[in-house]
This record gives C-alpha cells, sequence and structure tokens, in this order.
C-alpha cells in the first residue's frame, strides 16, 4: 500500500499472488490472476489509477474492481433533470493549494494533462467520488476563510485516511472537530480540515 496516495501499487500485487501461491508459480502452464477491491496504480506508470495490471513473461495479473461502478452513490444518471453545483474555493498560491487537496487530501485533477493551461488560467478543477471543487486564484472569486460541507459514507474512514496522508491536527486546538470526528447535537458526525489560505472543509455524515 502506497500510504500516501492511499492506493495499492501494481506490481507489488504482482510479488504478493505470485509469493502467496509459489508452486502454481513456479508452474510454466498456470496463470495467476489476482483481484482486489481495492484502488491501485501502477508504479511504472504516470496514471492516477488503473483497472488491471499484467507481467507477461510472470504469467500473473492483477485486476482491482474500485472503479468498475463508474456511477458514483448519490450521483445522478444520465436522463435526469439535475442541477449540480461546484464550490469555488479561493487560492493565494495555486501550487501550495495543489498540494493540500490532492497528496494531503485525496482529490484528483478532473482534466490531466492540462497542468500548464490550468495554471497560466488561474482554475484548477478537481475531483473526487462524484464530487467536485474549483481552485481559483482569481480576486473575484470566494473569499478567504470559506467553510463547505461534504457528506461522505463513513467519516472516520476519511479521516483515517487523511491522518495517514499527513494531515496535521494540531493546528487548530480550539476547535474539536478540526482534531478528530465529533458527533454533533444536530445529528452529524463530523470533522473539518482547513486549507493553507484558511478555507475549510467540513466532512459530514449522519450519526449512527
Amino acid at each position: 500500500m502506497d500510504s500516501k496516495r492511499g492506493q495499492l501499487v501494481a506490481e507489488e500485487l504482482i510479488d504478493e499472488v505470485r509469493n502467496a501461491l509459489p508452486e502454481r508459480a513456479n508452474d510454466p502452464n498456470a496463470i495467476l490472476i489476482g483481484f482486489t477491491s481495492q484502488n491501485m496504480y501502477i508504479g511504472a506508470k504516470t496514471w492516477r489509477y488503473a483497472f488491471g495490471w499484467r507481467e507477461a513473461d510472470a504469467r500473473t495479473a492483477v485486476v482491482s474492481t474500485a472503479r468498475m461502478n463508474l456511477h458514483y452513490p448519490g450521483e445522478p444518471f444520465l436522463g435526469e433533470n439535475v442541477m449540480k453545483i461546484v464550490p469555488v474555493i479561493k487560492s493565494s498560491d495555486l501550487q501550495r493549494s495543489l498540494h493540500f487537496y490532492t497528496e494531503v487530501l485525496d482529490f484528483e485533477r478532473k482534466w490531466p494533462g492540462h497542468e500548464d493551461l490550468e495554471m497560466a488560467n488561474g482554475v484548477i478543477d478537481l475531483v473526487r467520488d462524484g464530487a467536485e471543487l474549483q481552485l481559483s486564484r482569481h480576486s473575484g472569486d470566494g473569499v478567504f476563510g470559506s467553510v463547505n460541507r461534504v457528506f461522505v459514507d463513513d467519516v472516520d474512514e476519511r479521516y483515517l485516511t487523511f491522518r495517514t496522508r499527513g494531515l496535521n491536527t494540531t493546528h487548530r486546538p480550539e476547535s474539536p472537530i478540526h482534531t478528530a470526528p465529533v458527533d454533533q447535537t444536530w445529528g452529524l458526525r463530523e470533522f473539518a480540515v482547513t486549507d493553507p489560505d484558511g478555507n475549510n472543509l467540513c466532512f459530514c455524515m449522519p450519526k449512527r
């Protein structure tokens, strides 16, 4: 597991499959295929994720089903009459903000391969599990210190993921939800993160 990216590494999975089944691995007539429900990427590539990877000489392949359901929970199906709101988060330094949202949090670029154009335009689009946000350095876009709520399936799992990826929870000791998930009196379990410009994302779920 690559703890920084929160993903499995395909090449390492190949080795794990072969090490778990040494007799099959040494059988020239056998083909080994491993399956995982976790997100995966290929270390030798620059791709953000991968559905599968094979090493022909080793007669071994691995398949990830994590992204095979392309319809995210809560996202409307095509054909519905819907409206989607995308929050714009103000940034004083796009590169610094990008590092926080993609390396500490786990958002991804919506338009990979267009990094130079996005930086020139002053707006970066990010996505994660059907959600979307924009980072903008334009003076008329948003205000510093904004708050946006993000509803997720499991607040505690998301909190632990961010901590593993390097989230510092000591910057706001006066705010309990910035240090750990909290059950609120209004029926939500929440924790919050603050980006380098003082903008906040509050991750929420109904209390169980």
